[in-house]
């Protein structure tokens, strides 16, 4: 791909100038302009030190997007990856209306070179700094429209334990809507930092029972591992230690720092109340409450001083000033506890302004907001009708952001008592029982809209995220009204906030019924599927089920049981989000089903001494003999090395493949696994298993990590099947990447002669044909699946017995310009000789149309369209053919009887003029 250096325009590689203005072209990466499939690049819109910001359109769906190419250096490739996948992973769980909707993250792979990129919603605006390059100083009014929708966003990221860490004027965009709304949203978090959540915090984002805390082992893998997403001063992942910053150990922006941040303390959420309240100092005064270089902000930062406003010529009411004095303070709890407080003060000193908060009338705001109601309704049929078409998802997104704003305000309003005593209650009255119908319909239409493609759910999970907003807000606005306008009496049935709710738990209740019958079901591939759509877009549900109890709760508890290796990965190594789920399970005291769990906790409690002894004693002794099992395959991941070693003895190799397929799996445990089996699987098994690992020894960059890798690397050497051409090339790349990663870090590759000439003797045997498996029976259904999936052993995979598994090699298959060698295959699967058969592409020649009709597996309804094409002879031949189909000869033969009756000569055999003419069958050539 090329990039145009004057106007941004993204061109294909056989560009060599810009087609606009004739510009110079550069080019980030090599191949075409198209990521994923799906995202076509179009122009670069923005450009930093560490990435590119694209306009692109979905080519799916037909949208625009924003793609956020990740370009660092060779020397910061650690750090960025660290920081690019982590603000994925955060704005992946906020799903806020002023927080940027992530669509999708994703590593593409070109060639030797990885880019990862970042698809987020495409906005339409301009950045607060740019607006501040405008106009230097904004009124008091215009301050708390930015600032109380940024407030609310970070409190979002705070509810669920992130920290910010950089909030500052080109961190905040306002777009603007096509009405003229404009909408504050706060970006780049990349170098936010999740911090431990205190436990009413916990309960406030999950909704759970006063069980999840009341136990001591919930936080059981956090007090043994330094892990992401639980203790506060732990480290990140292994891919991000240390400072992932370019600047040092100070995280941020050096006006906006919190004190702590300068001198590399623990941040938390009062490190974001100081930046907040610097941003609106800025805002009000049109400068910074600390100027001048470097040191000289660093060293008025913490000097503890708290500039005031007032001195500095600002009008502002008493409390804001005093208020923002303390946000600025250098110790941590002298400043306010939350956010929202700044917010709520800015929003009082507006209403000192104009004299109170009555100054829009009630009514007039109320029938704004239903007749948005009203348009949105109508939009999201237009949209239900018509998923392709984005206008339609737009115009209903701008609706609910617009919304959100307009309901969120006027909930304040009326909790402070806003509602006044003058007004028609009877017209207030109506508008909140329309108020109230509207909400109901708009909750059902949204839960039962259904969904098409992975993009559109993902527009309609963002929506449903910024309704179930609104529509708190609309239902605490009917309860407001109907409980305090006067003469109104009070309605006995369930309020409104409750209304919306109950259809979501029933509906939710019937989605993990039947998750729950899948994961339950004997079919691998079912169960899996199930689980990864539980964890996916059900894990809200699931957690409120296992907290309330029942007999869905035992089931589930029971059924996830199966999976507890999976869980425990996710958990210890997560890829996408912080995952929390097995405390849960540990902790929750209301399902028998719960105690391998506990058991499961214990094992990662001991004390390092006499470890062994006492694991062993411990899962012994559980009396269930798949729960055992279970247990030693969990310990296949456990953070010692010894423990990992024993568990790998006490593992058939059936049960190690789920940790083998992790991508994100300890190389530590890699080796240990592999050197438990080197020497006893078939030369299938360890092919698999270097497929599966070959990803992960890819992306392997920390210094301990390198060292296992190359040891695994060393055991690679001395297999035989490893020569196969299947894993030679690729093992020997790696083997190169690995040492040019050491080159970047300074760390010494192996020097040792035994490695030196493992590595040689392996070069000097060289390389050959990769033989097919002769089976797969002990490696588990979803892992053949990820292989046929991948492209490998086609030959295999598409006479698999499980339709499902068959299927994934059509893709491969269908990209080939000659699949008559897989045509041949007497046991190809029906299904993927059907799907073949449908695309004429391939049959374009004699030699795939005969192997079609010679497979006894075609069926008579495929082989009617074939027939005509073929000649007379090969129809005599097929007629006589005993090994295919009954069906098919007999088609063969009445073809041949009704072209004697029509008095037809034989074609001559071969070449294109023995092929059928399309009307009758064959070339006729009449008697003269």
């Amino acid at each position: 791909m090329n990039i145009c250096q004057t106007c941004g325009a993204c061109f294909d590689d056989e560009h060599d100038l810009c087609a606009y203005d004739g510009g110079l072209l550069e080019s980030p990466f090599s191949g075409p302009r198209v990521l994923g499939d799906r995202y076509l690049l179009e122009q670069r819109m923005a450009a930093g030190a560490m990435g590119v910001v694209f306009r692109a359109t979905h080519l799916q769906v037909g949208s625009t997007v924003a793609v956020k190419l990740m370009q660092p250096r060779k020397e910061e490739l650690r750090v960025a990856l660290a920081r690019f996948h982590r603000e994925a992973q955060i704005l992946g769980q906020i799903k806020h209306p002023n927080a940027v909707l992530v669509m999708d993250f994703r590593v593409e792979q070109r060639g030797t070179a990885a880019i990862p990129y970042l698809v987020t919603e495409f906005l339409r605006g301009q950045s607060l700094e740019t607006l501040l390059e405008q106009t230097p100083r904004l009124p008091l009014r215009e301050v708390e429209r930015i600032i109380t929708p940024l407030c609310e966003a970070v409190e979002e990221a705070h509810q669920v334990g992130v920290v910010h860490r950089d909030i500052k004027p080109s961190n905040v965009f306002l777009e603007r809507l096509r009405d003229g709304t404009q909408i504050v949203k706060v970006l780049d978090f990349g170098i936010a930092k999740f911090v431990e959540l205190s436990e009413q915090a916990v309960q406030d984002r999950l909704a759970l029972t006063r069980r999840l805390t009341e136990s001591t082992e919930v936080d059981f893998l956090d007090e043994v591992l330094e892990v992401r997403g639980g203790a506060g001063d732990s480290s990140d992942d292994d891919t991000a230690r240390g400072p992932i910053t370019e600047a040092g150990f100070m995280v941020g922006t050096i006006p906006y720092m919190a004190p702590e941040q300068m001198t590399g303390g623990r941040v938390s959420r009062r490190t974001d109340v100081c930046a907040v309240g610097t941003l609106i100092w800025r805002l009000l005064a049109g400068r910074l409450p600390f100027e001048g270089d470097d040191d000289e902000v660093i060293a008025g930062r913490l000097s503890g001083e708290r500039p005031s406003l007032r001195e500095a010529g600002v009008e502002v009411p008493l409390r804001l000033d005093e208020i923002l004095q303390r946000a600025l303070s250098l110790r941590e709890e002298d400043r306010p506890a939350s956010v929202l407080e700044l917010a709520r003060e800015l929003r009082l000193a507006v209403a000192s302004l104009d004299g109170g908060e009555g100054a829009v009338p009630l009514p007039p705001q109320l029938q704004g907001a239903v007749a948005t109601l009203g348009d949105l309704e109508r939009e999201l049929t237009a949209w239900a009708n018509a998923p392709d078409n984005e206008e339609h998802y737009l115009q209903a997104r701008e609706r609910l952001l617009s919304l959100s704003t307009t309901l969120s305000t006027l909930a304040r309003r009326l909790e402070q008592g806003g509602a006044g005593s003058d007004v028609d209650s009877t017209l207030i009255d109506e508008l909140a029982g329309e108020l109230d119908r509207l909400t109901a319909r708009i909750s059902r239409q949204l839960h039962g809209m259904e969904r098409h493609s992975p993009a559109a759910d993902e527009y309609l999970d963002y929506l449903l995220a910024l309704w179930t907003r609104a529509n708190v807000s609309a239902g605490a606005i009917v309860q407001s009204l109907r409980a305090r306008l006067p003469g109104t009496p009070l309605r006995p049935e369930p309020g409104p906030a409750l209304s919306w709710l109950n259809p979501l738990q029933s509906q939710n209740e019937r989605a993990l019924l039947e998750l729950t019958e899948r994961l339950e079901s004997r079919d691998a591939l079912d169960s899996v599927d199930a689980l990864e759509a539980l964890l996916r877009d059900n894990l809200d549900a699931l957690v409120a089920c296992l907290a309330t109890g029942g007999d869905l709760a035992r089931r589930l508890a029971q059924a996830l049981w199966r999976h507890a290796d999976t869980l425990l990965l996710l958990e210890l190594h997560p890829s996408a989000r912080a995952f929390r789920l097995l405390p849960i399970l540990a902790s929750n005291p209301t399902t028998s089903e719960a105690a391998p769990y506990g058991v499961l906790a214990r094992l990662f409690l001991l004390p390092t001494d006499a470890l062994v002894e006492q694991a062993a004693e411990i899962v012994e002794g559980v009396r269930d003999d798949e729960a055992r099992a279970i247990l030693w395959r969990c310990l296949l991941v456990h953070p010692l090395p010894v423990l990992r070693a024993h568990a790998a003895q006490r593992v058939p190799l059936s049960g190690m493949w789920n940790v083998i397929a992790y991508p994100r799996t300890p190389t530590g445990a890699l080796r240990v696994i592999f050197a438990r089996v080197k020497d006893q699987a078939p030369n299938e098994y360890l092919k698999v298993f270097f497929l599966c690992t070959r990803d992960s020894l890819q992306a392997v960059s920390h210094r301990d990590d390198l060292a296992e890798a190359f040891l695994l690397l060393h055991l690679c050497f001395s297999v035989p099947c490893f020569h196969e051409d299947i894993v030679f090339e690729p093992l020997l790349a790696i083997e190169r990447t690995l040492r040019a990663r050491c080159a970047a870090l300074g760390v010494e590759p192996p020097a040792d002669d035994a490695y030196g000439e493992a590595l040689a003797e392996f070069q000097a045997e060289g390389v050959t044909e990769t033989q097919l498996p002769e089976t797969m029976r002990d490696i588990p259904l979803p892992i053949q699946r990820k292989l046929a999936r991948e492209g490998h052993f086609l030959a295999y995979f598409v006479t698999h017995t499980n339709e499902r598994v068959a299927r994934e090699t059509l893709p491969h298959l269908l990209r080939l310009e000659d699949v008559t060698r897989y045509l041949r295959i007497a046991t190809i699967h029906r299904a993927v000789l059907t799907e073949l058969a449908r695309n004429k592409r391939l049959f374009r020649k004699d030699a795939p149309r005969l192997a079609l009709l010679q497979n006894p597996k075609t069926p008579a309804h495929v082989a009617r369209g074939f027939l005509p094409l073929v000649s007379r002879e090969q129809l005599r031949l097929l007629a006589a053919n005993k090994h295919i189909g009954a069906e098919v000869r007999q088609l063969a033969s009445g073809m041949l009887e009704r072209l004697g009756r029509m008095g037809v000569e034989p074609a001559p055999t071969g070449g294109e003029n023995a092929t059928v003419d399309r009307g009758l069958g064959l070339r006729q050539r009449r008697k003269g």
